[in-house]
């Protein structure tokens, strides 16, 4: 595919940044300042200040109005026709309408001819086609059959990719030059450029990457799942190629760029990332060299976002489960230890378990099995890449599918099947990929022989009685806790939603067996066509959205299961999911979500709840009954069960991902702060996330003045060897109250922080319990358990506050903790403000006392005499990062 000719071709995104002009000029002569620059922020505050966002809630009925939004409207003008800038992460959050956004983006450019490559994961290329249907230009919209208008769009303008499906020689052939990029659910595509070893991922990491001209809009609400290094590898595509040459012997050919970031992950470790405390160093470099990158909007906020109450659930094993557990484990220590003695080894292809056969064990531990003959499955293909398989096998693969979009997602759900076993199974019916053979198993078997027969078994399964299902709780004390929960748990009178890695025996189809024998009707590909949800009587159904099923079977599925006769699952209660689930779906009125397992990264669990938690996504179910309640299952050891290890595989696991979740908000927190378009976003942005400050380079700098280079060697020198010393100025104090809470904003070189006011006055009203309602003199915000964790301070005849345990916006209630009666009557006065952060601040003058440490003297902010402490000494901590009051 071409693009466009070079005869069309405009400059659709600039490449050289270190000469002395700090602006890029398009053919209309309009200037747009390069991100390189100091003064690139406030450029972008005050050109595009009419897309500030104000601090207003929106209601149900602005919901519904088809405007683009504000935040919509600013990402549209900023990579508008002429625009230099290459790429945009747009990293926005829940209703915010992502994909309409990059449609807004795009369609004045597929107007003038460019192409379109769209990028995804296979599921959702079809969900693009129906919201062009919606937001696209009139020849597409007024193509009605979604069918006929994917065709169309093939045939004039789009390219659809599946990142992990399309094979890797048909993505090197589409050429990208003069094309606009589309890339949905970008962090999958971060997560697989990082793992470089990976052919594909380096090959489709130069693919994006040595493209002089081109615009990429990448859409995600979670940019990084594993490692801050994806998120560099993605700024460098969103940057592209810096101060490149190009090759004599082939002009298209890139030579000798600057990327952004390191294109190594030990020299990006090294540069910013601190082992000490898994934190970033070289903060600042980082926030320079992403500046103009991402957008960043939390998402709409609004009163039909449903509530959530997460419950971690801790289950005890049972000690059949136990022992098979232990020969897991046994297993997977040996083959780990083997790999990591042949880790330097070049010829050696032994790969970590990842915990495999213990993870699973963890959910379910099938019955012995009796004396029988079973199937065992041993894979033929060499490696899990399907692009490295034989012409041959590949061509056999796809011809056992219908059409190619049922190869794509099946490629896409086998490159996640995460165990030998699994993914041989999957391609059993292809002789050239799996040799199968029939072996005699005698349940006195021991050791990783028997494990491996149970893991293969599935005869008990066809037992007609299902005896199994009688002695759950031996064979997965984890299902039966899980069958209480779904009867007695909170959310109980609701739909339901449990989610499993594990579409086999250790997952979604042991509680298929289960759900059976309990009564319910199985809703599947041999009778959803039959249906008709407008007449079909209630009764006991579930369902699932699974990998190798028909993507028209299970969205008609998920169609049922949200259907307005379907609110409390009177015609469908159950609705399961694996990993195919994960991204792209909606689901309606669900108020329990059972988790059965942990993720190796949180992002996935959370990615999970958000299916059932969306906004509107409870609307017509009575107000106490929109909450969802999540229940977290972990198999733990029972007391009297030796400890083999300190933790058992779930927790193992649940560790692991609160790790990685500690380094990844680190980044979160300065992509967010550091955003284009934070300024304008702020006011929406802060009333969820109450700490988020945006940052404002030194106003003492040029701002014409080179912020960052494109050489990043450069920065190095000039940056990471300055030794920053404190700033003290007036005017950047914060008072409160009580002197245990101040804090400092300061000023390191080229580092500015600034904050808002945040703060309510009023009356008592009425007092019950530990509860007081109230009245307000000063703007309060509706948004319930916003003032959770904020300080209320009453104005008594002995100075006290408290801390607000729970907000209830629409009936003015504060629920506090141990509220002191006898000091409060109806009328007391009282101020709220944030313990932590921002209340009020000083206009003093400093000064210092003979060891050093300053002293703040507020006069104008005291009331009475003996009102408030008049005197503050603080000194700075030895690291810079906190006020310490003495």
């Amino acid at each position: 595919m071409i693009c466009k000719t070079i005869l069309q071709m405009e400059i659709l995104s600039h490449n050289f940044y270190d000469d002395s002009d700090p602006y890029f000029m398009d053919k209309n002569g309009r200037k747009f300042m390069k991100p390189n620059r100091y003064g690139y922020n406030q450029w972008i505050n005050k050109n595009y200040s009419n897309y500030k966002l104000s601090d207003s809630i929106r209601t149900a009925d602005e919901e519904n109005i088809n405007m683009l939004l504000p935040h919509q409207a600013f990402i549209k003008e900023f990579m508008s026709l002429g625009s230099p800038y290459r790429g945009c992460g747009i990293i926005h959050g829940l209703g915010s309408g992502k994909t309409r956004t990059a449609i807004e983006i795009s369609e004045p450019y597929r107007e003038k001819g460019y192409k379109i490559v769209f990028i995804s994961p296979a599921s959702l290329a079809d969900n693009m086609v129906e919201e062009l249907g919606k937001w696209g230009n009139d020849d597409v919209k007024n193509i009605k059959s979604s069918v006929d208008r994917k065709k169309y769009l093939e045939k004039t303008s789009y390219t659809f990719i599946s990142s992990n499906g399309t094979p890797l020689n048909n993505v090197l052939r589409t050429r990208l030059e003069n094309c606009i990029v589309i890339v949905d659910e970008a962090h999958n595509l971060g997560s697989m450029m990082a793992n470089k070893q990976n052919k594909k991922a380096t090959a489709f990491y130069k693919w994006l990457m040595n493209v002089k001209n081109c615009k990429i809009i990448a859409l995600t609400g979670s940019p990084i799942i594993n490692d801050p290094f994806e998120i560099a590898l993605i700024a460098n595509v969103l940057r592209g190629p810096m101060d490149y040459e190009t090759s004599i012997v082939n002009e298209s050919s890139i030579i000798n760029y600057k990327a952004v970031f390191p294109e190594d992950r030990e020299e990006f470790y090294n540069l910013f990332i601190n082992d000490d405390n898994d934190g970033i160093k070289n903060e600042l470099m980082f926030k320079l060299r992403i500046t103009g990158l991402f957008s960043y909007f939390y998402g709409v906020i609004g009163t039909q976002l449903p509530n959530i109450e997460v419950e971690e659930v801790y289950v005890h094993m049972s000690e059949y489960q136990y022992n098979m557990y232990v020969k897991a484990r046994d297993y997977e220590n040996k083959i780990d230890r083997m790999n990591y003695n042949n880790s330097n080894k070049e010829d050696s292809n032994i790969v970590s378990t990842y915990r495999n056969y213990s993870r699973q064990l963890s959910n379910f531990v099938p019955p012995p099995p009796l004396e029988e003959e079973v199937k065992i499955y041993e894979l033929l293909i060499p490696t899990y890449e399907v692009s490295d398989w034989s012409k041959k096998q590949q061509k056999d693969l796809m011809s056992s599918f219908e059409n190619k979009d049922d190869y794509l997602r099946f490629l896409e759900e086998f490159d996640a099947m995460d165990s030998e076993d699994v993914k041989a199974k999957a391609l059993s019916h292809i002789p050239s990929l799996v040799q199968v053979q029939t072996v005699k198993v005698d349940k006195k078997e021991s050791g990783i022989k028997m494990l491996k027969s149970l893991m293969t078994d599935t005869s008990y399964l066809r037992d007609p009685e299902q005896k199994f299902i009688k002695y759950i709780g031996t064979y997965s004390p984890k299902i039966k806790k899980i069958l209480v929960n779904m009867k007695i748990g909170n959310g109980n009178k609701g739909k339901i939603f449990i989610y499993s890695h594990y579409k086999s025996y250790a997952g979604i189809e042991v509680l298929k067996s289960i759900f059976k024998r309990l009564g319910y009707q199985e809703i599947n590909e041999s009778n959803i066509n039959t249906i008709n949800f407008d007449t079909i009587g209630a009764k006991p159904r579930y369902g699932y959205f699974i990998g190798g099923m028909k993507n028209e079977t299970r969205h008609k599925i998920k169609q049922f299961f949200n259907h307005p006769r379907n609110i409390h699952g009177e015609l469908m209660k159950i609705f399961m999911g694996s990993s195919a689930a994960a991204e792209g779906i909606t689901l309606k009125q669900v108020q329990q979500v059972h988790i059965m397992e942990p993720y190796w990264n949180n992002i996935r669990i959370q990615q999970v709840i958000g299916r059932a938690r969306r906004l509107g996504s409870h609307i017509g179910l009575p107000e106490n009954e929109q909450t969802v309640y999540v229940y977290k299952y972990y198999s733990v050891f029972a007391d009297d069960q030796e400890k083999i290890e300190n933790v058992t595989t779930d927790i193992a696991i649940n560790n692991s991902a609160l790790k990685k979740e500690k380094l990844v908000n680190a980044f979160l927190r300065v992509i967010k702060t550091s955003a284009i378009d934070c300024t304008l976003n702020y006011a929406q942005n802060s009333l969820i996330e109450k700490d988020y400050v945006c940052y404002v380079p030194s106003s003492n700098k040029l701002k014409h003045e080179i912020s960052w280079y494109s050489n990043i060697i450069d920065d190095i020198n000039s940056v990471g060897q300055v030794n920053y010393k404190p700033v003290i100025e007036t005017n950047k104090y914060i008072d409160y109250p009580r002197p245990y809470h101040i804090t400092i904003f300061k000023k390191y070189n080229q580092q500015l922080y600034e904050s808002r006011d945040n703060f309510v006055a009023g009356t008592i009203e009425k007092i019950f319990g530990n509860n007081i309602v109230f009245n307000v003199q000063s703007k309060i915000l509706n948004v319930d358990d916003y003032y959770k964790d904020y300080y209320i301070h009453f104005f008594t005849q002995v100075q006290h506050g408290r801390i607000i345990k729970s907000y209830n916006a629409s009936k003015k209630i504060f629920e506090l903790n141990n509220l002191d009666y006898d000091k409060l009557t109806d009328g007391t006065k009282f101020w709220v403000y944030r313990t932590k952060y921002i209340a009020h601040i000083i206009n003093g003058t400093i000064e210092k006392d003979d060891q050093g440490n300053i002293i703040l003297y507020d006069r104008s902010a005291l009331k009475t005499e003996n009102q408030w402490i008049k005197r503050f000494s603080i000194t700075i901590s030895e690291d810079e990062k906190n006020a310490i009051i003495i």
